[in-house]
């Protein structure tokens, strides 16, 4: 589609710089515009977006809603293996709690909130 654009837009130079000698014999671009232009464009920009949110690392409103079932049922996994109402967490990262991330790392939080 967008190269019979091309096509369609060099064939119209062609024909005003004939018309700009005289030479006025053709009225029409003997390259038709392309019928689909508009619906190609539309899937091919949203293709585009989506590769760009893929890399970006956004995420669609749908992918959160998916994304949130998950997690919710995941949730609610563990709530049931733990055998309590919800899972219990002892302290904050102000109060000397390690991260799961840190802990990995080698890292955790003093009582003051830093890393190190």
């Amino acid at each position: 589609q967008l190269l019979q654009l091309v096509a369609h837009t060099s064939a119209y130079r062609v024909l005003l710089e004939r018309w700009k000698t005289g030479d006025n014999q053709r009225f029409a671009s003997a390259i038709s515009y392309p019928d689909r232009l508009e619906e190609w464009v539309r899937k091919e920009f949203a293709r585009l977006k989506r590769t760009q949110a893929k890399l970006l690392g956004v995420v669609s409103p749908a992918q959160k809603l998916v994304g949130r079932r998950a997690q919710k049922a995941k949730s609610s996994s563990v709530q049931a293996q733990l055998g309590s109402g919800s899972p219990g967490v002892s302290g904050t990262e102000g109060e000397g709690w390690t991260d799961p991330g840190n802990r990995a790392a080698g890292l955790t939080t003093g009582s003051g909130g830093s890393t190190g």
